[in-house]
């Protein structure tokens, strides 16, 4: 039970398991983001990022009474809506939470492509999670070799492409855990990426440091 009366302070609707992962993995690293310690319980929508962005609140009615704030995450690509922005399709979401039991107290935080975004930050623990004996720059060299091109951050326009491709090359089996060690392990001081801002300005917000 937390100090406010809920079982947990935080409930985390998110579109698969890496993703699952990955909020898993940053949830621990409370100082790291800036927050409280806090219990929050992370559930996966069997529909996926379309089911995050249509039918959020029936996934979360049953911790309208147990949990203080309600988070939903999924990527922007694959969630069936190309027309509206990201931004947009959060307070849709949002939106949605306030009219069906969590006024004041959720948020929606949708990646633009995709998951992997996160990734690609200039931290050096990268390349040897995803089995590579080369420096972060050197990496990114073999990527544009390969084929990739980069947006104005410096970031593959196909980042989940990009990791599926060092891992295979690495004969690294594609793995849900391979996200939580990145969460755990890299540093977050360098992604500037507007979802993740997003996401730890919220647990900031909802969990500050006493």
């Amino acid at each position: 039970m937390t100090e406010h009366g809920y079982t947990y302070d935080l409930v985390v609707l998110v579109a698969d398991k890496n993703m699952e992962q990955s909020v898993s993995g940053l949830l621990a690293r409370t100082s790291s983001i800036g927050i409280s310690e806090i219990k929050a319980e992370i559930i996966t929508n069997p529909q996926k990022d379309s089911g995050c962005r249509v039918r959020p609140e029936s996934f979360l009615r049953y911790y309208q009474n147990s949990a203080q704030y309600a988070l939903v995450l999924f990527d922007y690509e694959g969630c069936g809506d190309s027309v509206n922005c990201a931004e947009m399709l959060e307070t849709q979401v949002e939106n949605i939470l306030t009219k069906n039991g969590w006024p004041n107290r959720c948020g929606a935080v949708v990646i633009n492509p995709e998951l992997e975004q996160w990734v690609w930050t200039t931290s050096e623990e990268i390349p040897g999670i995803l089995g590579q004996q080369r420096s972060y720059s050197e990496m990114l060299t073999h990527l544009q070799d390969s084929g990739f091109t980069f947006n104005a951050d410096g970031k593959p326009n196909r980042p989940k492409e990009a990791v599926e491709l060092l891992l295979k090359q690495a004969r690294i089996p594609r793995s849900s855990s391979i996200y939580g060690k990145l969460a755990a392990k890299v540093s977050l001081k360098y992604c500037t990426d507007r979802a993740f801002t997003k996401f730890t300005s919220l647990l900031q917000y909802w969990f500050p440091i006493a």
